[in-house]
């Protein structure tokens, strides 16, 4: 994983395009009229946010949030050498729906007051995390020679289901279940939260969802340090900044910016999904599977 094997010419374009797509997606003659129907029920809530102080400051922090998840992608990418069309797609649908879609199913929930606003959302990051993923993989990095071409062929990173540990998969999705009961007590969260957040829409569906999610998510944590060869602690804390600050923070502090919530609810939130990435990645890469590539030094 190395910040310096990206293409940042592939980068700026991601970025640009995802901002792009962010205004477009949310513009009111698109589903911006209806998603801030249901963020914003009330006119009056909105408050600064329709000044254009906030607006232009908006724009700066989406245009260096969209850079930063673009370079990310890109190393993930290069990382996983995955390119070309089908390698964009698949890895799109791992980091668009294995990471951010499983979070949004099981958490977001929690947060926005309606699940057309959690449909609306995670339509738009899978959009943006595939046109990032179709950029930086059809446009990579030059490679400095065929017998380099060659080495990133025959270290071909696989994503495979069957080389995982499932007891390390269960005790993590149980652990990261259990998490969300006990961030969420009144006694530690829950009455920040409170304060801020609408009651819960769809309570029993979510009941359902959230396990659900955090099934998945530690089977993707699984099968990414497999794939990565990470292993131990040093393996854990690396894995869970790259894909719970990299990809996870990153993304929802996108999206938080644009949410009627307090300060102490948003930072209790953002570190409750932090640390729910955290988890999975710990369990994945402290009690392992099959290797399928090399431990990473």
């Amino acid at each position: 994983m190395n910040l310096l094997s990206v293409n940042y010419r592939s980068v700026a374009v991601a970025g640009l395009l995802g901002l792009a797509t962010e205004m477009l997606w949310y513009a009111p003659a698109v589903f911006g009229t209806i998603w801030a129907g249901h963020i914003y029920p009330d006119p009056e809530s909105v408050g600064f946010r329709t000044t254009a102080g906030f607006f232009n400051s908006g724009i700066v922090i989406m245009l260096f949030l969209n850079l930063a998840l673009a370079t990310v992608v890109a190393v993930f990418a290069k990382a996983l050498n995955y390119r070309g069309f089908n390698g964009a797609v698949v890895l799109s649908l791992w980091l668009g729906l294995g990471v951010i879609g499983v979070m949004m199913l099981g958490g977001y929930g929690f947060v926005v007051p309606s699940w057309t606003v959690v449909a609306l959302d995670t339509g738009y990051d899978y959009l943006r995390i595939l046109i990032f993923c179709l950029i930086v993989c059809m446009w990579p990095a030059r490679k400095a020679s065929q017998a380099s071409s060659a080495s990133s062929i025959e270290t071909k990173r696989t994503m495979k289901l069957s080389s995982i540990n499932y007891w390390s998969v269960l005790a993590a999705a149980l652990t990261t279940y259990a998490l969300g009961f006990v961030w969420t007590n009144p006694l530690l969260f829950g009455a920040v939260r409170e304060v801020f957040l609408s009651p819960i829409p769809n309570f029993a569906i979510l009941m359902v969802t959230w396990p659900i999610a955090c099934i998945v998510l530690a089977l993707v944590a699984a099968i990414f340090a497999n794939a990565l060869g990470y292993r131990g602690v040093g393996g854990a804390v690396t894995l869970s900044l790259w894909l719970g600050g990299g990809i996870v923070f990153l993304h929802l502090v996108n999206n938080y910016w644009f949410l009627p919530y307090g300060t102490n609810a948003t930072l209790s939130d953002l570190l409750y999904l932090f640390l729910r990435m955290l988890i999975p990645c710990f369990f994945a890469c402290l009690w392992p599977g099959k290797l399928t590539q090399p431990v990473k030094p």
